[in-house]
């Protein structure tokens, strides 16, 4: 029987990036579960040196994107 799926190459050829995100607030307890996943994500050299910031007021979102427009 064949496999029906695509192959890796397919998938990475064919996958487009997405910028548009919806405004809608993500929950907490989904944000905790990202942020878990995260963290045990594999690292060059082990070393586990991650950073995250959680930005969730609308104000402070605005400033960085009027900020990361600036020329």
């Amino acid at each position: 029987m064949a496999d029906s799926r695509p192959g890796l190459f397919e998938t990475i050829y064919t996958t487009r990036a997405l910028r548009r995100f919806k405004p809608d607030p993500i929950p907490e307890d989904v944000l905790f579960q990202v942020l878990d996943a995260a963290i045990r994500a594999p690292s060059g050299q082990n070393a586990q040196d991650w950073r995250f910031i959680v930005v969730t007021d609308p104000a402070v979102k605005a400033k960085l994107q009027e900020w990361s427009l600036q020329s």
